[in-house]
Order: structure tokens, then sequence, then C-alpha cells
């Protein structure tokens, strides 16, 4: 696979070693874990601070309360699965 050359501070560098070490996890893996860490928490952030922005407007807040209700009587349609 090919790879790339990133630069870290020789303290990242230190505890990256330490839980490589620990783990027994190639430096590589933890360092793309960590970053897929951090892209899930980000995307998480943003979700919830949309939401946020949803219910400061009453409207707003209220169609999809309503949207939501409404596709909670969806799962009692009869329908079977």
């Amino acid at each position: 696979m090919p790879s790339e050359t990133v630069r870290i501070n020789p303290q990242t560098h230190t505890q990256l070693k330490e839980l490589s070490e620990q783990s027994g996890e190639p430096m590589t893996v933890l360092v793309a874990d960590a970053i897929d860490l951090l892209f899930r928490q980000r995307f998480l952030q943003q979700c919830n601070q949309a939401y946020e922005r949803l219910k400061a407007d009453p409207k707003a807040w209220k169609a999809e309360l309503e949207e939501r209700a409404a596709w909670d009587e969806a799962l009692t349609d009869g329908i079977q699965e």
C-alpha cells in the first residue's frame, strides 16, 4: 500500500510508540483509527449543532416533530415485513 510521510512532534511520536507497544497495533493503524474517530466525533458535533439550530426555530422544530410522528405511524400500518 502506498504511504505518505507526516511530521509529528517528538512528544506525539513517543505517545504513539507507547500506544503501539501497549496495544500491539502498528503505529499506522493507530493513526488511521485516531483520524477516523476524529472524523466521526466532528460529524456528530455538526449533527448536534444542526439539531440545536433546528430546535431554536419553534416552527421548524414543530414540523420536525410532526414528520417524526408521521413516520412512527408507518410502523403500525399493518404491512408485514
